[in-house]
């Protein structure tokens, strides 16, 4: 399966850089050291991560992000994977020098783990940043890790994010 490259228009921050996401679509087993090394050229000293689930709440795929490249990696059986996984897992998951950041990194570390036997360091759960928070899915904590209203479109970000819990098998 040939890499597909989709460009999203961003509408969650009202002033970014950048107005439109590079996501490169690929299944584990197409990962390699070159895709990596141009993602991380993008990418700084820290990604976004997010899940999908399906089935049985089986972790199935996985979205590393920078400010303005995205890889969207379906995750396919472990026989099939395992030396685009090893890239994934050395040069991103398991690299010291790169914070892994995420919503419900819990969730996503153990899924990673238990699904797929990959694991992740100096990862980051992004609801544990504030001291005081009523819920970790309420809309004022989601905003407030995201930057406040002042830098949010806040309609987009409610969609996005709360509107995202009753539809768990997309990212």
């Amino acid at each position: 399966m040939q890499n597909n490259i989709i460009t999203l228009e961003q509408n969650i921050f009202k002033a970014h850089d950048a107005e439109h996401l590079d996501v490169v679509v690929l299944q584990d087993f197409n990962i390699t050291e070159s895709l990596i090394e141009d993602f991380l050229l993008a990418a700084g000293d820290s990604v976004g991560i997010a899940a999908a689930f399906g089935r049985k709440c089986v972790l199935s795929a996985i979205a590393v992000a920078s400010d303005t490249l995205i890889l969207y990696i379906q995750m396919t059986s472990i026989r099939n994977s395992k030396g685009g996984r090893a890239v994934l897992r050395d040069r991103i998951l398991c690299s010291s020098r790169i914070s892994k950041l995420a919503f419900d990194m819990d969730r996503i570390s153990t899924a990673l783990y238990h699904d797929h036997r990959l694991h992740i360091a100096h990862a980051i759960d992004l609801q544990s940043i504030l001291v005081k928070i009523k819920s970790r899915q309420a809309p004022d904590t989601v905003t407030s890790i995201l930057g406040g209203e002042r830098l949010l479109n806040e309609p987009e970000v409610l969609d996005l994010f709360i509107g995202a819990r009753s539809s768990s098998s997309k990212v």
